[in-house]
């Protein structure tokens, strides 16, 4: 299984919420645009758990890259739109889990609403955008590390936004949200430091002596580097 949060890859900050997330839930998995970060990682709880997880993409070139995987617990579909594959039936019905995750955020906000009150828990990367969209508000904006802002998600009867630890891949974390209305998430142990290097743990102190822009420019030279080949986001 792969390691829980890689922080040398910026766009997967939502590892460590997803993971622990994954590994209580019942029911099947929806995974909402496939990618390095979440497919690979939910293959291996769809084969170890023995859960149907089911990834969605609208990109060819995307799936072709992880529909080899596919089993008995673990299907892949190739969707025309997210407008006409969520007016189906199957929506209605519970998941355990959905993971929201799509390459452009009109699709991530309509699946939210979507799924809010069929999904026992909703994974939501990049989240402190999605009030530019439609869901949550915006109470203040999130500034850096140490100017977080402060988001309302009404939509939902419990929810958290987890950030990455320093230094940031970027000035907005990002964040991911933890959300329900079946459940209260916050008895969900999400836990990013202990996944996390020993030498990144170690060296924060000294990490907190040098200025935050220096921080991320060596950091995402150095630690947050995206693999080769690898590519952090999908065509929009």
């Amino acid at each position: 299984m792969a390691r829980i949060y890689n922080f040398r890859i910026g766009h997967t900050t939502h590892q460590p919420v997803l993971f622990a997330v994954a590994a209580v839930c019942e029911g099947p998995i929806a995974e909402c645009g496939c990618g390095y970060g979440s497919t690979l990682f939910l293959h291996g709880v769809a084969e170890e758990r023995n859960v149907k997880v089911v990834s969605f993409e609208t990109h060819a070139d995307w799936l072709s890259r992880f529909d080899h995987l596919a089993s008995a617990n673990h299907e892949f579909r190739l969707i025309a739109s997210w407008q006409e594959e969520l007016e189906r039936p199957e929506w209605s019905e519970r998941w355990g889990l959905v993971f929201i995750d799509q390459g452009h955020w009109p699709d991530r906000v309509l699946t939210a609403k979507r799924v809010r009150s069929t999904a026992d828990y909703v994974v939501l990367h990049d989240s402190s955008a999605s009030p530019d969209y439609g869901l949550g508000r915006t109470i203040a904006p999130v500034e850096g590390p140490h100017a977080r802002g402060a988001r309302e998600y009404d939509e939902f009867s419990s929810w958290r936004e987890f950030f990455p630890p320093e230094p940031w891949p970027n000035v907005h974390g990002p964040p991911t949200l933890l959300a329900s209305n079946r459940f209260d998430v916050h008895r969900i142990d999400v836990d990013y430091e202990r996944h996390l290097p020993l030498w990144w743990r170690g060296g924060r102190h000294a990490r907190s002596l040098v200025p935050q822009r220096m921080r991320m420019r060596t950091a995402n030279r150095l630690g947050w580097a995206i693999r080769p080949g690898v590519s952090p986001q999908k065509p929009t």
